[in-house]
């Protein structure tokens, strides 16, 4: 006699294995692809001609590199939700889910031969891979196996939370293609949300548009935090390498967050009705909280796109034309939201028409704070104790990671801050015509790795460079700093770089590029030219009103250093785009203007360009010939 306490059926136990075996067998083929296949292949081809030791290493990095490439947050997240998808395919089927559950089995019993199938699923695969690539790698004389376990355990941390994840999304909703569909959006819902909030705010609040873009990771985002935030990284100390795996400790939050997942799923499936099978949601509750995220969100996204492509001057108009458009399509969301879940079109009723009218005025209420700033996000500033680096970009990227240059760029977005009403004055529709302005980014990386960045519109016509305390002004003497240009335009790590090759691109009477190399002996003459021009503000490309057309004022050419760095050169771009790994060579160019006077100079002493054979063209002259080639 069966045990009236057991949670474990065998025969529906075997039916999941052998009706779903495609999901397993194919999960298992994929892994065996991409990592004993792959380690294999990669360690085998190595040139005879290094050192056993030299060999040996190659080896490991080639296996490092395949188990960065083999850890795929979105292979984790495909496998968790079809490993939930299939076991408790039945729910979503009337008659599917009345003849299981009219069987002589519990439902503990039920959900949990279930769970441990679907478990098994992914789980057996992923264990086999694992062997299979220890197997292999010992084969090679790779012995550092704590990197594969750790790639296991990663890989099988990811897969159980998502697909307890899609168990759980799956008790809420009585459809299948709900399921990964809701899996999807949750996974991504702060993110999204953050960043519908933040597009109102970038075009009502004052400095804070564009700011969502460097500030979307977050840990309530799994699937997309997982891709920054999981992989493995090799770092350098001296002629060390280091080899790091990251993101275990944010796997194994998840995997814990997914164990709750699956005991609360648990109990819920005890007192799941069947026959609600079928509705979008089988929770009442849960159908207010889809109306009004459907139409917040939606509602501002769609507003933000269309008032970004609409010419609307002043900050008021702007707010009104935002307020309109939000509250008009949020209300067509909210009634298109209320016709899903009822699939029906008679849905205007008056309960639903006051919940509207409350979400509206709610609404309205949010945006008329962010007008106000009410929050405080258009005057905070991050506490300098808190800035492990600060970054002001408007001639070239100002990267700042001492103390002093720290607080000077505070002082300069202070003093942004308090000139809002003056400058939103100045750009009002009725400015005077031809007034000359630019764009200021700041972006400050706080010690506990967040960014934090505004962006402002700023005058920079010539009665402001003429005042000395003004923003622009400020920033020009912050910009003619040598180490600050060189950081910028070079490298972080510039004064660890060798130079290589230095080029010049000229043009012949034929309007053929040529590159021209500098010679070594010359380099220290050019350096010294740039420096000069540094400090001069000539090599800025400053905005001026004697220069109104900037294709005549700027070179089409440029100057082209070919760097080497031992340890990587660290690139200001890669460093904020979150790159692991540092090339040793970069090519960097270096754009010229008419005001390089002390830069020209060295170049037409060396003979590096003259006024026949080996011309420099502004931007404009390369476009006027390049039509007249055209036309012929």
């Amino acid at each position: 006699m069966r045990s009236r306490i057991s949670f474990f059926n065998g025969t529906i136990f075997k039916k999941n294995i052998t009706h779903y075996w495609p999901v397993w067998l194919l999960f298992f083929l994929f892994l065996v692809c991409k990592i004993p296949v792959t380690i294999f292949f990669r360690t085998s081809f190595v040139d005879g001609s290094f050192t056993a030791e030299e060999i040996l290493q190659i080896k490991f990095d080639e296996y490092y590199a395949v188990l960065n490439g083999a850890l795929n947050p979105t292979i984790a997240f495909g496998m968790g939700v079809l490993s939930a998808l299939s076991v408790y395919y039945y729910l979503y089927n009337g008659k599917s889910a009345h003849a299981f559950h009219s069987f002589p089995v519990r439902r503990g019993e039920l959900f949990v031969t279930n769970y441990a199938s679907g478990f098994l699923f992914y789980t057996l695969p992923l264990l086999l891979a694992f062997f299979m690539g220890a197997c292999v790698c010992a084969f090679k004389g790779i012995t550092s196996l704590e990197y594969l376990l750790a790639w296991f355990l990663m890989m099988e941390g990811m897969t159980f939370f998502f697909y307890n994840m899609a168990i759980l999304v799956g008790m809420f909703t009585g459809q299948f293609f709900v399921v990964p569909f809701l899996t999807l959006i949750l996974n991504y819902l702060y993110v999204g949300c953050r960043s519908a909030a933040l597009s109102v705010m970038g075009i009502i609040s004052y400095g804070l548009n564009d700011i969502y873009a460097d500030r979307s990771v977050s840990i309530l985002s799994p699937l997309h935090f997982l891709f920054s935030k999981a992989a493995f990284a090799v770092e350098w100390e001296g002629d060390q390498s280091i080899y790091r795996v990251i993101g275990l400790k944010y796997i194994a939050i998840y995997a814990m967050t997914g164990l709750i997942f699956g005991v609360v799923s648990f109990f819920m499936y005890r007192k799941r009705k069947i026959e609600v099978t079928g509705d979008i949601f089988i929770i009442n509750g849960v159908k207010p909280l889809f109306r009004w995220g459907a139409a917040g969100s939606v509602s501002m996204l769609a507003a933000t796109v269309i008032c970004s492509g609409m010419t609307i001057t002043g900050a008021s108009k702007k707010f009104l034309a935002l307020l309109s458009l939000i509250l008009v399509l949020g209300a067509v969301v909210f009634f298109a939201a209320e016709m899903l879940l009822q699939r029906k079109f008679r849905i205007f009723k008056k309960k639903k028409l006051l919940e509207c009218g409350v979400y509206s005025a709610l609404m309205a209420l949010f945006l008329l704070a962010i007008e106000m700033d009410l929050f405080g996000m258009e005057t905070s500033l991050p506490d300098p104790s808190e800035i492990k680096s600060a970054q002001l970009q408007l001639y070239y990227p100002l990267y700042e990671e001492s103390e002093e240059r720290i607080d000077q760029i505070l002082a300069v977005h202070r003093q942004i801050i308090e000139s809002k009403a003056e400058f939103e004055r100045y750009f009002e529709e009725d400015a005077r015509e031809g007034e000359r302005t630019a764009y200021v980014e700041i972006r400050y990386t706080l010690t506990d790795g967040t960014p934090f960045i505004r962006n402002y519109n700023i005058p920079v016509a010539e009665d402001y460079f003429a005042k000395e305390d003004s923003v622009v002004s400020r920033i020009w003497k912050l910009s003619c700093d040598v180490p600050a240009y060189l950081r910028g335009n070079i490298c972080l790590n510039y004064d660890e770089v060798k130079v290589k090759e230095v080029i010049v691109e000229t043009y012949d009477e034929e309007m053929d590029c040529h590159s021209v190399t500098v010679e070594e002996e010359d380099w220290l003459k050019l350096y010294y030219a740039l420096e000069q021009d540094i400090r001069e503000g000539n090599i800025l490309g400053r905005f001026a009103d004697e220069y109104t057309d900037e294709d005549d004022y700027n070179y089409w050419n440029s100057i082209g250093i070919e760097i080497y760095a031992k340890n990587g050169v660290k690139e200001l771009w890669a460093m904020q785009h979150g790159e692991q790994f540092w090339s040793t060579e970069a090519n960097e160019y270096l754009s010229l203007n008419r005001e390089c006077v002390h830069i020209l100079k060295v170049l037409r002493e060396i003979g590096i360009i003259n006024d026949s054979n080996r011309r420099l063209l502004t931007t404009k002259e390369y476009a006027q010939n390049s039509d007249v080639m055209e036309g012929e």
